[in-house]
């Protein structure tokens, strides 16, 4: 499987920190024989521009749903998302996160393979 490209925008519930997100992931399944994704990026919170270096890990709960989690270095967030459609060949994923467990944010994506 190819490296993929992920970019998209999350935002806290009341909004006061919302970030930019970009990240590098590996789809894991030629190892481990199950659809996890493990990933690296960095974010940018638009509020006061401090980047944040973010990775964590996502499987595949259905063809079209994915659950995630990642750490940002200060919490730990957890998603839930789905594909709602296509732009070029790649994925628009739309959902809700969980930051630090109990605070629940909108969730926008779009995910692109990289290479042949």
């Amino acid at each position: 499987m190819r490296p993929s490209l992920r970019a998209g925008q999350m935002s806290s519930p009341s909004g006061s920190e919302l970030k930019a997100f970009i990240t590098v992931g590996k789809d894991l399944r030629p190892w481990i024989k199950a659809p996890v994704h493990l990933y690296v990026g960095t974010a940018i919170v638009y509020t006061d521009r401090r980047p944040q270096f973010i990775g964590g890990v996502s499987a595949n709960l259905t063809r079209a749903v994915i659950l995630s989690a990642q750490f940002d270095g200060r919490y730990p967030t957890f998603g839930l998302t789905a594909a709602v459609g296509k732009i070029n060949g790649s994925t628009v994923r739309l959902g809700v996160m969980a930051v630090k467990t109990d605070r629940l944010g909108p969730f926008l994506a779009i995910g692109m393979p990289l290479g042949r």
